[in-house]
Protein backbone atom coordinates (compact mmCIF):
# COMPACT_ATOMS: atom_id res chain seq x y z
CA UNK A 1 0.00 0.00 0.00
CA UNK A 2 1.01 3.54 -0.55
CA UNK A 3 2.43 5.43 1.70
CA UNK A 4 -0.36 8.24 2.08
CA UNK A 5 2.24 11.27 3.10
CA UNK A 6 3.24 10.55 -0.60
CA UNK A 7 0.05 11.84 -2.18
CA UNK A 8 -1.73 15.31 -1.73
CA UNK A 9 -4.46 13.82 0.16
CA UNK A 10 -2.77 11.37 2.42
CA UNK A 11 -0.90 14.73 3.58
CA UNK A 12 -3.98 16.97 3.96
CA UNK A 13 -5.02 13.69 5.87
CA UNK A 14 -2.24 13.36 7.89
CA UNK A 15 -1.69 16.95 8.81
CA UNK A 16 -5.44 19.02 8.95
CA UNK A 17 -8.19 16.21 9.11
CA UNK A 18 -6.89 14.13 12.42
CA UNK A 19 -8.00 14.21 16.25
CA UNK A 20 -7.40 17.18 18.12
CA UNK A 21 -6.34 16.92 21.97
CA UNK A 22 -6.97 19.67 24.02
CA UNK A 23 -4.18 20.01 26.45
CA UNK A 24 -4.70 21.57 29.82
CA UNK A 25 -1.56 22.88 31.44
CA UNK A 26 -0.80 24.68 34.76
CA UNK A 27 1.79 27.14 35.36
CA UNK A 28 4.17 24.82 37.94
CA UNK A 29 3.86 21.84 34.51
CA UNK A 30 5.05 24.87 32.32
CA UNK A 31 7.23 26.17 34.25
CA UNK A 32 8.80 23.13 34.52
CA UNK A 33 9.08 22.35 30.93
CA UNK A 34 10.24 25.71 30.26
CA UNK A 35 13.04 24.55 32.01
CA UNK A 36 13.98 21.84 29.97
CA UNK A 37 13.43 24.30 26.78
CA UNK A 38 10.60 23.07 25.90
CA UNK A 39 6.43 23.88 26.07
CA UNK A 40 4.28 21.36 27.61
CA UNK A 41 2.54 20.51 23.79
CA UNK A 42 6.54 19.97 22.55
CA UNK A 43 7.53 17.61 25.26
CA UNK A 44 4.50 15.38 24.19
CA UNK A 45 4.77 15.89 20.54
CA UNK A 46 7.00 12.62 20.15
CA UNK A 47 4.00 10.60 22.31
CA UNK A 48 1.45 12.14 19.62
CA UNK A 49 2.45 10.04 16.16
CA UNK A 50 2.46 6.32 15.56
CA UNK A 51 4.27 5.58 12.46
CA UNK A 52 4.94 1.86 11.18
CA UNK A 53 1.70 0.26 12.85
CA UNK A 54 -1.47 -2.17 11.59
CA UNK A 55 -4.44 -1.35 12.89
CA UNK A 56 -7.32 -2.96 10.77
CA UNK A 57 -10.25 -0.69 11.38
CA UNK A 58 -13.69 -0.48 9.43
CA UNK A 59 -14.97 2.76 7.54
CA UNK A 60 -18.52 4.15 8.23
CA UNK A 61 -19.68 2.23 5.44
CA UNK A 62 -18.40 -1.21 6.89
CA UNK A 63 -15.44 -1.54 5.10
CA UNK A 64 -12.24 -3.06 6.28
CA UNK A 65 -8.70 -0.90 6.20
CA UNK A 66 -5.51 -1.26 8.04
CA UNK A 67 -4.37 1.98 10.10
CA UNK A 68 -0.71 1.90 9.14
CA UNK A 69 0.21 5.42 10.69
CA UNK A 70 -1.98 7.68 13.16
CA UNK A 71 -1.24 11.02 14.30
CA UNK A 72 -2.85 13.58 17.29
CA UNK A 73 -3.09 17.45 16.64
CA UNK A 74 -2.00 18.87 20.65
CA UNK A 75 -3.53 22.35 21.18
CA UNK A 76 -3.73 24.14 24.54
CA UNK A 77 -7.39 24.98 25.71
CA UNK A 78 -6.86 28.77 25.28
CA UNK A 79 -6.02 28.21 21.48
CA UNK A 80 -9.18 25.90 20.74
CA UNK A 81 -12.09 28.06 19.60
CA UNK A 82 -15.42 27.39 17.84
CA UNK A 83 -15.88 28.19 14.68
CA UNK A 84 -18.02 31.10 13.56
CA UNK A 85 -20.95 30.02 12.01
CA UNK A 86 -20.97 32.02 9.17
CA UNK A 87 -17.34 30.65 8.45
CA UNK A 88 -18.89 27.20 8.38
CA UNK A 89 -21.09 28.06 5.44
CA UNK A 90 -18.11 29.09 3.13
Amino acid sequence: MADPANTKLGRMLLDEITPVVMVLRTPLVEESCRKNGFSLIEMLTPFSKFNNIDVPVRTASDQPYRLRRFRLRLFYASEIRQPNSEACLL
